[in-house]
């Protein structure tokens, strides 16, 4: 039956980032008829999507000390009834003040869901699981717009989107009710080695806290820049047709769903701090390949193969997050990394703009080498400081406590669990993770 539970709880975070992702990629096919119906200018999506940057990044850093206050399943039903609301306010949004409102709202409770379908799966489940989980957004992202193409095509209002994507979301936040005990609590299955890590404190804690934001808020920004302006380093740069330039951008996405859902099955038998390495140097090279521009063919295929490189990081990142920063802390570290990537979103592409503007498209290439080169660096220096606060403890799983301390109180450590895993769960966090 605990197993039966496990499962269902998986499940549903898959359709969670599914329906999640929906509505995000689908505002790209509503605009112009956003655009039209609160007779605003063409860039005004700059500021809709900040503010909903604004608000899932505020959410996410706080993240974790919701989830340590209420449990994981609490937590769940609220970002998720949240995210219904807003989502029914962009249907109903009668002026464009409102609709901003309301994506600051969304951002909100996306900030909530996010590091939470993250946080559970990086404490509960190895990487295998957690490609999966990152793949079904690829799902989403593909769905939404096709969704949205398909209502506006038939004449109707694009508010019928979101009130679609809102009755979806009202199902799912019914189905976290339903199972909001089975996220709280349960035994770590993180692929940690038998020997549990000895966990950071102090000045170390801080360091790798940092350290993962930094890893998070480089890739995430590497992977947007690269989906965001390969289009115009294309159809503007370099010539091509808009539709070549659509087909290739929209095939370097695809790569990333396929390649999670592959590798989803062979994560678990390989290291994940090897795959990063290699999925950072082969990023390396095809940006690399881009910037040479040896034939639009190559070009196009370095894409592809940029697309191909990225698409572990994410996931394997998260799911070794208890590794850097020892299993208690995870919860919250996973807050504090899905804020920084989100940062890493809206930051590191809008520098590219700035680049592109004032020297050349052409810079895009040289700068996402310069990004690949940042990312290794900060990956090596991350595991020397894990490296060396590993010490051998003892054998058998870790067991992660309770997200409620109130129900942890007075419990001793499990049979086959490390003390200093039971002795760090029950201290207070550190000043970077409270």
């Amino acid at each position: 039956m605990a197993t039966v539970s496990k499962y269902r709880v998986v499940i549903l975070a898959y359709l969670g980032f599914i329906i999640i992702a929906m509505p995000e990629t689908g505002l790209g096919v509503a605009w112009p008829s956003m655009q039209r119906t609160f007779g605003v200018q063409l860039d005004a999506l700059g500021a809709l999507l900040i503010l909903s940057r604004v608000g899932l990044v505020a959410a996410s850093f706080g993240s974790g000390r919701l989830t340590s206050r209420f449990g994981q399943g609490n937590v769940l039903v609220a970002g998720s009834a949240v995210r219904t609301v807003a989502l029914l306010g962009y249907a109903l949004a009668p002026s464009w003040p409102m609709l901003l409102l309301t994506s600051t709202v969304a951002g909100l409770g996306g900030g909530v869901l996010t590091p939470g379908f993250n946080s559970y799966f990086a404490v509960n489940h190895g990487p295998r699981l957690m490609n999966w989980l990152h793949a079904s957004f690829g799902v989403g992202a593909l769905l939404g717009p096709a969704m949205m193409t398909a209502i506006i095509s038939q004449g109707h209002s694009w508010r019928w989107g979101y009130v679609i994507a809102a009755g979806l979301q009202l199902l799912l936040t019914a189905g976290f009710a339903l199972t909001r005990h089975g996220w709280d609590g349960t035994p770590a299955e993180v692929g940690t080695p038998s020997h549990g890590p000895e966990l950071p404190a102090g000045a170390r804690l801080r360091a790798l806290l940092l350290l993962s934001m930094a890893l998070f808020f480089v890739s995430a920004g590497l992977e947007s820049t690269t989906g965001q302006w390969s289009f115009t380093l294309f159809a503007e740069g370099r010539g091509a047709a808009v539709a070549t330039a659509g087909f290739w951008v929209s095939a370097y996405w695809l790569s990333f769903t396929l390649t999670r859902i592959g590798f989803g099955f062979i994560a678990d038998k390989l290291p994940s701090t090897g795959v990063l390495r290699t999925s950072i140097w082969l990023a390396a090279a095809a940006a690399l390949l881009l910037s040479v521009n040896v034939t639009p063919a190559t070009s196009y295929l370095a894409l592809v193969v940029m697309g191909i490189a990225l698409a572990p990081m994410a996931p394997l990142l998260t799911s070794t997050t208890a590794d850097r920063l020892g299993p208690a802390q995870a919860v919250r570290g996973v807050g504090f990394q899905v804020a920084a990537a989100g940062m890493g979103i809206a930051f590191v592409p809008a520098f590219a703009g700035v680049l592109a503007e004032r020297i050349h498209i052409e810079a895009l290439g040289p700068f996402l080498i310069v990004l690949c080169l940042v990312l290794a660096a900060l990956l090596e220096l991350t595991n020397v400081l894990v490296r060396r606060r590993v010490l051998p403890a003892a054998h058998g799983p870790q067991t992660i406590p309770k997200s409620n301390p109130r129900r942890a109180r007075g419990s001793r450590p499990t049979r086959g669990t490390s003390y200093a895993v039971a002795s760090m769960a029950t201290s207070r966090p550190s000043f970077w993770l409270r």
